[in-house]
């Protein structure tokens, strides 16, 4: 079917925009490091489509959100609309996302705190091998295809911010670390809304069912709303 003329200057258009307005953030979609399928995705509007409804079903005014594996900061962008930019705060180890992160904050007008480390349990060194992949969102702390650079970054536990900061809302997304980060974390404090992307390839379906059963013991039971394959929403009543 041939391309009409409209969808030609429609497409040649987008191919030299700049920034774009998703979920009602400005977000910047030109970069030497913004991969073809990551600026594909947000022209057409399907990036943190299902994380973004997640945090607009779940996510309360008076919530303090931290977001672990920020990347591009489109989720803290929009969950601080929600709750207000003093009350979110970011982790994010890979170089390269999270200076577009900040880039994406100043557009906004928004002064998100970011702190760039590795989300870590508590026995992990000062510093990990963190593996820069050709494609943004696939970086993390194991090596896979598609990696062109390692470096080393600082490592973060949470847990203590997560009592300090009387976290209620948590998103995690480490690219297969969230079983070392997750099971770690023996009181997960005021938290009760998790959002979660498992990536069950990286971590095996045993591991993964390991982790699960986990969260159930300390509290946290599955929304099945707003769970949507590997993006998963869990619940827990306040202790």
């Amino acid at each position: 079917m041939p391309i009409s003329r409209a969808a030609k200057k429609l497409w040649r258009k987008a191919a030299w925009t700049s920034r774009i307005v998703l979920h009602g953030q400005r977000i910047v979609v030109r970069s030497p490091h913004i991969d073809v399928e990551l600026r594909r995705a947000l022209l057409r509007g399907r990036y943190e489509r299902h994380r973004t409804r997640q945090l607009r079903n779940r996510i309360e005014p008076n919530d303090v959100f931290l977001d672990v594996g920020a990347g591009i900061g489109l989720t803290a962008l929009y969950s601080a609309g929600i709750v207000g930019p003093d009350n979110v705060l970011c982790v994010e180890p890979d170089p390269r996302a999270a200076a577009l992160a900040r880039r994406n904050f100043a557009i906004n007008r928004q002064p998100i705190r970011l702190l760039e480390a590795a989300a870590a349990p508590p026995s992990a060194p000062e510093r990990l091998d963190f593996h820069l992949n050709e494609a943004l969102g696939r970086s993390s702390l194991t090596p896979r295809a598609g990696t062109i650079e390692t470096i080393a970054v600082a490592t973060l536990d949470v847990a203590p911010i997560l009592r300090e900061r009387d976290v209620s809302a948590l998103c995690v997304d480490v690219e297969g670390s969230e079983c070392d980060l997750l099971e770690a974390i023996e009181d997960f404090a005021g938290v009760r809304v998790l959002l979660l992307r498992v990536n069950e390839q990286a971590l095996g379906y045993g591991r993964a069912n390991r982790l699960f059963e986990r969260l159930f013991d300390a509290g946290f039971a599955l929304d099945l709303p707003d769970t949507r394959g590997r993006q998963v929403a869990l619940t827990r009543h306040r202790a």
